[in-house]
């Protein structure tokens, strides 16, 4: 599990992190868009689509962020029976970042910039949901 003010934020599961604590199908996508793009940049890839350009995909699986560029994540909708009432995503690590050191990274680097999106820079808490937004194009990408 990922933590964060001992509260429960996400976890990584062999080469899956995820993150919970969403409102909304929506506000979870949103999410799952800023993370891939922080990973995306990590990876030394440029994106291939815009941020906040997505789509709702639907399997047999369940449900995705989809992109110009693929799937970015798997949705994860709430569980009531559980007591977890909140969306979620899923993001798959590449083999080579699955060994837990590199997967601690990776979702410490999305979390990074989940809090960076939200307008409460700096908090180390799940910002409020409704306060989730998807950063322009500009600032996304800008050069460091």
């Amino acid at each position: 599990m990922l933590y964060s003010r001992d509260r429960t934020i996400g976890y990584i599961r062999g080469d899956t992190v995820g993150f919970i604590g969403f409102a909304s199908e929506d506000h979870a996508a949103r999410a799952a868009c800023i993370a891939h793009h922080a990973l995306a940049r990590r990876r030394s890839e440029a994106p291939r689509s815009v941020p906040g350009e997505y789509l709702f995909g639907y399997t047999g699986e369940g449900r995705f962020v989809v992109a110009r560029s693929g799937v970015l994540a798997r949705l994860v909708p709430p569980e009531p029976l559980s007591g977890r009432e909140d969306w979620g995503f899923e993001i798959e690590l590449r083999p080579d970042e699955s060994v837990s050191v590199f997967a601690m990274a990776r979702a410490r680097l999305m979390w990074n910039a989940l809090r960076a999106s939200s307008p409460a820079h700096g908090r180390t808490e799940v910002p409020s949901v409704a306060s989730w937004r998807v950063p322009s194009y500009e600032q996304q990408f800008a050069p460091a």
